[in-house]
């Protein structure tokens, strides 16, 4: 190979390595936008309430009006009770990323919605006036999503009762939270958190 060759070859890989770092760092911001924007959206709305409680059409619509990214992302509230809720959102066309799975940011936002939804919704139930945060949050991707991000939460009553407690004597509390992602009955992605509740002041 002569030596313009080999230097157009290596002017090359330069290029390719730089486009590739310029991709992580995109695939960063985006995350990181995406976690900010859904963040911000999930403080001071505690006064808000579904039209109706327990009713998963209801809360779909809650969340569209007042958190914009759920809508963005196309989340749908499946199921929502006392102690647990499935919020799924469809890969294509709002979630899909460069390798036409699911995106990273949009599985953590799933999540967290799907835990910040049944805090929402508890605090409903019990009249409580409070603003929730996703106080910690750590997820782990275990395999790519291809057509639908399915995120369940189920926490005990017994630990519901605990928060509750917390809130109502102390004005702030947490309750862990575990929210799997699924597809086709696997687990694809779990994020490990802490969902903190501050009661509003009178």
């Amino acid at each position: 190979m002569c030596i313009a060759a080999k230097l157009s070859n290596i002017k090359e890989i330069k290029i390719l390595k730089n486009r590739i770092i310029l991709e992580k760092v995109a695939l960063v911001l985006n995350i990181k936008w995406i976690i900010m924007k859904v963040s911000h959206s999930l403080v001071s709305i505690v006064m808000f309430k579904p039209s109706q409680l327990n009713n998963p059409a209801s809360f779909t619509e809650f969340l569209h009006q007042h958190i914009q990214p759920s809508e963005l992302l196309s989340m749908q509230v499946k199921t929502i009770s006392a102690t647990q809720a499935n919020v799924q959102a469809a890969v294509k066309p709002a979630n899909i990323n460069i390798h036409q799975t699911a995106f990273a940011g949009s599985i953590y936002s799933v999540c967290t919605l799907a835990g910040w939804s049944l805090a929402h919704h508890r605090l409903c139930l019990e009249g409580i006036d409070a603003d929730v945060v996703m106080g910690k949050a750590e997820i782990t991707y275990l395999a790519p999503i291809v057509d639908m991000i399915d995120a369940h939460i189920n926490v005990r009553e017994e630990d519901m009762q605990v928060w509750i407690e917390k809130l109502r004597s102390k004005g702030k509390g947490s309750v862990a939270a575990r929210i799997e992602a699924y597809e086709n009955g696997v687990v694809k992605a779990v994020l490990q958190g802490k969902l903190v509740g501050i009661v509003a002041p009178r």
